[in-house]
């Protein structure tokens, strides 16, 4: 499977069980996360990957928008 069916199976999981505004907090993370991994495979994403996307200030990401600002 890879990371774009992935997170569109979250999304869905997300409509059915969550209210809209926690959906909508996740919804600027998953998209770039998205952009960024869409066509890898979930089994080759590495752990350290995942938490330097996550540690990575919103600014340094290169050419994506709308980037989600952890909070300090």
């Amino acid at each position: 499977m890879h990371v774009k069916e992935a997170a569109t199976l979250f999304r869905y999981y997300q409509q059915s069980h969550h209210r809209k505004r926690t959906i909508d907090s996740y919804q600027t993370l998953l998209s770039t996360f998205d952009r960024l991994f869409a066509e890898r495979s979930l089994d080759s994403l590495q752990s350290d990957e995942v938490y330097q996307f996550l540690e990575t200030p919103p600014k340094v990401r290169p050419n994506l928008p709308g980037n989600y600002a952890m909070p300090s």
